[in-house]
C-alpha cells in the first residue's frame, strides 16, 4: 500500500460532499468569461472553506485553512480588483491589515491553522 496524499484526499472528499452549485447569470453583460475565480492560492494544502458576505458590510469574508499538518507560506490571489485585505478573527473583527501585492497577499499558516480574511473589492461584485 502507498501513502495517502492527504491534501488531495481532503479536497476530493470536500468536492464530493459539497458539489459546486451553478446559478444563472442575471447581469447586463451578454457574454461570460471563459474562466473566473474568486480566490486561488499556490499551495495544494491550503483550502478555502468559506466565501460569504460580511455581516456588517459589503466586504467578502474568506476562511482558509491548512490541511496537511505543515507550516506553509501561501500566496492568496483574488480574481477581481481589491481595495484592501484585513486579517480578522472568526467573528469578523479586524486584527491587522495585510499588504497587497497587486491582487495578492501572502500568509503564513501554522499546522491546521485557519485564517479569516476580510476583502474589500474596488467595485461591488
Amino acid at each position: 500500500m502507498g501513502t495517502l496524499d492527504l491534501p488531495k484526499t481532503s479536497a476530493m472528499a470536500y468536492d464530493l460532499n459539497n458539489p459546486m452549485q451553478i446559478l444563472p447569470a442575471s447581469g447586463e453583460c451578454a457574454t461570460l468569461p471563459e474562466s473566473f475565480f474568486i480566490v486561488q492560492n499556490n499551495r495544494e494544502n491550503i483550502l478555502c472553506k468559506v466565501v460569504k458576505e460580511a455581516e456588517d458590510s459589503n466586504a467578502l469574508i474568506l476562511r482558509l485553512y491548512e490541511n496537511k499538518n505543515a507550516k506553509t507560506r501561501a500566496k492568496i490571489t483574488f480574481g477581481f480588483d481589491v481595495e484592501s485585505v484585513t486579517l480578522c478573527d472568526m467573528l469578523e473583527n479586524d486584527l491587522k491589515p495585510l499588504p497587497l501585492q497587486g491582487n495578492s497577499v501572502e500568509l503564513i499558516f501554522g499546522t491546521f491553522e485557519i485564517h479569516t480574511l476580510k476583502v474589500i473589492p474596488c467595485t461591488v461584485l
